[in-house]
């Protein structure tokens, strides 16, 4: 079967860049024949290398349409004209909701929002990562109550790259510096531990590289705390590998790839208690949760795991086991049954 996977945004976008490549990798293996396609990257500072066999669906999204079984759409939620064009292609459309009115994505304006629940009206299938994501979709698009099903993204194993040299045991957070990453959130947690036997990795896109380095400097945090920026996908997990346990203070997160792919690498993971997280990570079986927004009750939890190694190899080796249910493999299956 021929499968255009195709990015809303660009498809160097390191999720974009993640779902596309780990779901073309598996389809492949099982016979399809993906081809993946998306808007090229705005600005190359901050994108991946494109997924090998990568188009740009601008350019030549005509001609891909009229030569593919089965358009899949992976986007935001956020309408663009040039999706409107979809819906008059004879393959059967797939919509993968990524995410929806994010509090940093533009909002659909009226127009769009009709746009878009015509979109969704005429595609064989709806599907969201998540079981809050599907709740508010079909909450705000009365089109699609009823309609939304759960397939949830997925992790894939990376060639072994070693990891780079660390002066010290550290605490890892893999995700964009943006404020609803709540990359604030971890730094204020981090420096309440009031510790100097670990240090703390971000490592992600540095979206708001000036604000962070600030907070560092004023939470009295500097050389314990190490920036990598945006890494290929091989060094962000060699970096998972040998990291103590991975933590997020994120306000807003649809799914949250980073902490499956910690518990992937058999890591423990501190999250809040927010949309997509709760549907894999249960507090004190394979992660700790805590609230949102609270620095105390991040750091509690990071001090936990600190303190308690053996609690750390406990969380971690049933987040390896549960997290074999989210192989690239498992969820691409799923996806073909919707192909067919």
């Amino acid at each position: 079967m021929k499968v255009l996977l195709l990015a809303g945004a660009s498809h160097a976008d390191a999720t974009y860049h993640a779902v596309l490549s780990g779901l073309a990798e598996s389809l492949s293996a099982a016979g399809h024949r993906p081809l993946i396609a998306g808007r090229s990257a705005h600005d190359r500072r901050l994108a991946l290398k494109v997924p090998k066999g990568a188009v740009d669906a601008t350019r030549v999204l005509p001609k891909l349409t009229g030569e593919t079984d089965v358009i899949h759409l992976h986007f935001s939620g956020t309408f663009r004209p040039w999706m409107a064009a979809l819906s008059r292609e004879r393959a059967r459309l797939i919509l993968t909701f990524q995410d929806y009115a994010h509090p940093e994505l533009p909002a659909n304006d009226p127009a769009g929002r009709k746009s878009l629940e015509r979109l969704a009206a005429e595609a064989s299938a709806v599907t969201a990562v998540s079981k809050s994501l599907a709740a508010a979709l079909e909450r705000d698009l009365p089109a699609l109550a009823g309609r939304v099903s759960v397939v949830p993204n997925g992790w894939r194993p990376l060639p072994l790259v070693p990891p780079p040299p660390a002066p010290r045991p550290y605490v890892l957070s893999v995700g964009r510096l943006a404020p609803y990453k709540g990359t604030d959130v971890t730094l204020m947690a981090f420096s309440r531990l009031g510790r100097t036997d670990a240090d703390l990795v971000l490592c992600g896109a540095p979206f708001h590289r000036a604000h962070i380095d600030g907070l560092v400097m004023k939470l009295g945090l500097r050389g314990r705390v190490r920036l990598t920026g945006l890494r290929p996908p091989e060094e962000a997990r060699a970096l998972t590998r040998e990291c103590l346990f991975h933590v997020s203070g994120a306000r807003v997160e649809t799914f949250g790839m980073a902490n499956l792919e910690a518990m992937a690498c058999g890591k423990a993971v501190v999250a809040p208690r927010v949309g997509g997280v709760v549907d894999y990570l249960r507090d004190g079986v394979n992660g700790l949760l805590v609230p949102p927004k609270d620095p105390d009750a991040l750091a509690a939890a990071m001090a936990r795991l600190l303190d308690a190694p053996g609690l750390r190899a406990r969380l971690g080796k049933r987040a390896a086991d549960d997290a074999l249910a989210y192989t690239w493999n498992a969820v691409a299956a799923r996806y073909a049954r919707l192909y067919r």
